[in-house]
């Protein structure tokens, strides 16, 4: 809009005659009535009262004040008019302005509700998260369901990631987060008792049903967290947001083995963990974070070369990577902007579980560090005790635990009893991952990469495989299957052996 137009030409086809309206109520209007006859009382020039033509003139116009009144109280009346429409069309605008800041912000119909309560946080959330992509129509917003079932249904050996797309693993992998979130809000609420058991599948995560335990501000700042933890991963071949997508989807599915195992053949260990929706959601997050931050070189790498990361958590563990991911973790969760999701799902002040929490993960994830021997002895020797059914402890969370912890180290590594396809295909971005932080890995190695690949499934993968079987967590139906599926790919590594092929 020009600087000559007034806001008002909005309101009509052009700008003139607004421009002319505006002038008659700046005092201009006997610009209309220039033709008015001397001797009419709205004029200042003298008329003669002896001349009987300006008298007949003067008599007939005389009728024109009443008239000119009228006109002049329904020009001002419409330019009021005018004024008004104009300064609701602004507030209009600023109105439309913050509802798609929540529309676009909000995975729940129910947002307005808590801006309403708390304006400050339409700028805000508008300010940390104008990237963010949540649907934005009413069928979308109501269709985690779907992408959960979705996700969920893939049988075990095709877990491959079915897109590479952002906004699709930003969506799948808050809907599993979500899922597990609420499965724990709606226990706590209603105080499940330990004969109690839902294996309802897929989980209800309609938007009423998710705001019933989780409020739409606590559902705003739970896709932020998620989508703000996707961002903090780096650009590498194999340990990228990708590797964490593959390890939180399997993760899920092994989850979804644990609950789904019929309550009359299911072991007693199986029925005291697929009680524990708090141990869930730590396997889930656990698997979510992980790896977060990854450099793509290995914990050794980082203190032989002295890396800043090694400066900063070497005197506590030698998981550099690891300590460093949950460290990140939770300085992201504790942020102001989640403030309200922390408060509602871990409690506050003396009643907060957030600690709890916190140590929990930071077990779950330090014991992903398969090159710590001490670390994964002691994780054994946990486990073992649960085969010995020894628990004697007071703390369930910390008598079940250990029977997580090692589902997490099979999927950590899910491809190894997956397709060979996908096994190869992850081997290929690990290989990779090798020489780009060491360009002279190959010429380093004291084996092949067959023999490699070899060592490695009998002396990691079939190990934790017979251990979780010993556990009896899920079927051995299940079982017969992840055996069946890492011996077709140790017995093509053989083969190539066999047939001298590297």
């Amino acid at each position: 809009m020009s600087s000559s137009e007034s806001p008002l030409s909005l309101f009509f086809g052009t700008s003139n005659g607004l421009n002319h309206r505006v002038r008659e109520t700046e005092g201009e209007l006997v610009e209309n009535f220039s033709s008015i006859p001397v001797g009419h009382p709205s004029s200042n020039r003298d008329s003669s009262a002896n001349d009987p033509v300006q008298r007949t003139e003067a008599h007939d116009n005389s009728s024109l004040l009443p008239r000119l009144t009228d006109i002049n109280t329904r020009k001002a009346l419409t330019i009021a008019i005018c004024v008004v429409l104009y300064f609701l069309f602004l507030s209009s605008l600023s109105f439309r302005k913050d509802y798609q800041i929540v529309q676009t912000l909000s995975p729940s119909d129910q947002h307005l509700k808590d801006f309403e309560n708390d304006p400050s946080l339409v700028n805000a959330l508008s300010k940390e998260r104008k990237e963010i992509d949540v649907y934005h129509d009413e069928k979308d917003k109501a269709n985690f369901t779907e992408l959960f079932r979705s996700i969920t249904s893939i049988p075990w050996e095709n877990l491959q990631p079915p897109s590479s797309d952002i906004k699709y693993i930003k969506n799948v992998s808050y809907s599993i987060i979500l899922s597990s979130v609420v499965k724990f809000l709606r226990d706590k609420k209603n105080h499940t008792n330990d004969n109690e058991h839902n294996t309802t599948f897929p989980p209800d995560l309609s938007p009423s049903a998710i705001t019933d335990v989780l409020s739409s501000r606590s559902q705003n700042q739970l896709y932020s967290l998620v989508s703000n933890i996707i961002q903090h991963h780096n650009d590498v071949p194999y340990h990228s947001v990708h590797h964490i997508f593959h390890v939180l989807i399997s993760s899920n599915k092994m989850l979804h083995m644990i609950l789904q195992q019929d309550q009359n053949e299911a072991s007693d260990l199986a029925k005291s963990v697929q009680k524990n929706s708090f141990l869930h959601f730590v396997f889930i997050f656990s698997a979510f974070i992980h790896d977060l931050d990854h450099l793509g070189v290995s914990n050794k790498q980082l203190i032989d070369e002295d890396h800043p990361l090694a400066k900063k958590y070497s005197k506590d563990t030698s998981s550099i990577a690891e300590f460093h991911s949950i460290s990140l973790a939770f300085e992201i969760l504790v942020k102001e902007e989640y403030s309200h999701l922390v408060k509602e799902v871990f409690g506050e002040n003396e009643n907060s579980i957030l600690g709890k929490f916190h140590e929990s993960v930071k077990k779950f994830v330090l014991n992903t560090d398969i090159t710590n021997e001490k670390r994964q002895e002691s994780l054994k020797d946990s486990y073992m005790r649960l085969v010995n059914r020894d628990t004697s402890q007071d703390d369930e969370e910390k008598v079940f635990s250990p029977a997580l912890e090692l589902c997490l180290l099979v999927c950590d590594t899910a491809s190894a009893t997956q397709l060979n396809e996908i096994h190869l295909d992850w081997g290929g971005r690990l290989f990779e991952e090798l020489k780009q932080a060491n360009p002279d890995f190959e010429s380093q190695m004291r084996m092949s990469w067959p023999e490699l690949q070899i060592s490695f499934y009998e002396k990691h993968v079939f190990n934790l495989l017979r251990d979780l079987e010993k556990l009896e967590v899920i079927s051995s139906e299940d079982m017969n299957h992840l055996f069946f599926l890492a011996q077709e790919s140790l017995d093509y590594w053989r083969e190539k052996i066999k047939n001298n092929e590297k």
